[in-house]
Order: structure tokens, then C-alpha cells, then sequence
């Protein structure tokens, strides 16, 4: 039974780093998707508050009025790009997610099994343990308590 614990010792140990791996990647996932939307955010309340803004006051010469909506056209543009990198994230963290949980499912039925089989090599070694001790007292010659 030993045999097969230190056989499956090695793997055991490569599922850990395998999910340690995958970990780390659903760790960057999630703060890469954390940035994006930190991002997204920002150029929303930007633009809200650029939107707020009336560049010259009452008079808007015809040149500030273009720039003025091609800037905000541009932040909407930014916008849009942004969520699209957040679903592109979101994607990129749910794909992580799911990697890790199959290696997570993996590293703890190996440990189960690890487990189990430590049990039983636990259970043979006290079997054997009993059997020599019986052996051990059914060799030894019987005395006659009541004989002088």
C-alpha cells in the first residue's frame, strides 16, 4: 500500500502547483477586470463632468462648439472600447475560474485519495502489528498457574 502512496506523492504534489498556477492566474484575472472597471468609471465621470462644461459661456464660437462634440464623441468611443476590454476580461476571468475549480476538483480527490490510502496502510500495519503480538503469545510455552 505504501507503494502506491509514494506513487501518487509526484502527482499529488504537480496537481498543488497546478492549482497554485491556475490560482495565480485567476488572481491577475480578477485584478486585471478590477483595473477595467476602475478605468470605465473614471471615463464616465469625466465625461460627465467634461459634458457639464460650456466652453466660452453663453457664446459658443462655432470652432469650440466642433471640438467640444468631437471630444465627448471621442470619450463616448473610449467608453464603449472600455467595456468592451471589461467583457473581455470578465470572459478571461470566468475562463480562469472555471480552470481552477477543475484543477482545485483534481488536487482534492487526489488528497482523498491519499488519504484513504494512508488509512489503510495505517489499518494493515496495526493488523500485522496484532498478528505478530498473537503469534508472539500462542509460541510462548503455557505455564500451570496452579503447578509448583
Amino acid at each position: 500500500m505504501s507503494g502506491r502512496l509514494s506513487r501518487l506523492a509526484p502527482v499529488q504534489r504537480f496537481a498543488e502547483q497546478e492549482t497554485d498556477t491556475a490560482g495565480a492566474s485567476l488572481a491577475q484575472a480578477e485584478q486585471s477586470l478590477s483595473h477595467a472597471k476602475s478605468t470605465l468609471a473614471d471615463l464616465i465621470q469625466y465625461r460627465a463632468g467634461y459634458a457639464d462644461t460650456q466652453p466660452g459661456g453663453d457664446r459658443w464660437q462655432s470652432d469650440r462648439w466642433r471640438d467640444y462634440c468631437e471630444f465627448l464623441q471621442k470619450l463616448d468611443a473610449a467608453i464603449v472600447q472600455q467595456q468592451q476590454a471589461i467583457d473581455q476580461a470578465e470572459a478571461q476571468r470566468n475562463d480562469c475560474l472555471r480552470i481552477w475549480q477543475q484543477k482545485k476538483t483534481r488536487m482534492d480527490a487526489l488528497e482523498r485519495l491519499s488519504g484513504r490510502l494512508r488509512q489503510r496502510a495505517l489499518q494493515e500495519a496495526s493488523r500485522r502489528e496484532q498478528k505478530q503480538s498473537d503469534d508472539l503469545v500462542a509460541s510462548r510455552p503455557q505455564r500451570d498457574p496452579f503447578a509448583n
